[in-house]
Order: structure tokens, then C-alpha cells, then sequence
């Protein structure tokens, strides 16, 4: 059985991350397909992909958690910094103690 997504996606173009959200979602790099193997980083890749605005910390921390902001704020660390490391580049999330956000040139 063939690959469920082709391998190379020409629509996509270079040093941009392309995220498809119809269908089953999926993330490109250069053309291909971005393996996110961790469900929460995924979660919140999709997440930030589907508002075009900056998210506020405090709205997004209920998506994942229903403890403490203090717990939470520490929680959400961890998921940025997984998030970062299964980027292609770093500087394509960006934060601000308040916002979480995709730089929205690169995406």
C-alpha cells in the first residue's frame, strides 16, 4: 500500500511550513511531509495554525490542562520546547510571556 500523502508536496515552496488543516491534517517542510510524532506538540501546532492573531497563553493553557496557571505556565514550557525541537527551524515559533505564536512570514 502506497504512502497515505505524497512525499513532495510542489505547492508548497521553500522555507516555508505548510500546514493543512482540511482532511487530515498534515505539516510540510520544502515540499515535505513534517513528522510531529508527539500528540500535544501536534495539538498545539494546529492550533496556532488555525488563528491568524497571536494566542494568549491563558486561553490556550485550558486546551491542554485544567490545573494552576503556575502549572501550567511550567507545563507549556516543556510543550514549546518539544514544539521547537521538531521544527525545521526554531525561529518559526515565536513567544512573548503573554502570546504564543507561528512567525507568520514563514508560514
Amino acid at each position: 500500500m502506497g504512502e497515505p500523502f505524497p512525499s513532495v508536496d510542489k505547492s508548497c515552496v521553500q522555507d516555508k511550513l505548510c500546514i493543512h488543516m482540511l482532511g487530515p491534517p498534515r505539516v510540510m517542510w520544502n515540499g515535505r511531509l513534517l513528522n510531529i510524532p508527539r500528540r500535544q506538540v501536534r495539538h498545539l501546532l494546529f492550533v496556532l495554525a488555525s488563528t491568524p492573531q497571536p494566542a494568549p497563553r491563558d486561553q490556550i493553557y485550558p486546551l491542554f490542562w485544567e490545573s494552576d496557571t503556575s502549572r501550567c505556565a511550567r507545563r507549556m514550557s516543556h510543550l514549546l520546547t518539544h514544539l521547537r525541537q521538531a521544527l525545521p527551524q526554531p525561529t518559526l515559533l515565536q513567544t512573548t510571556n503573554e502570546y504564543i505564536y507561528l512567525c507568520p512570514d514563514a508560514v
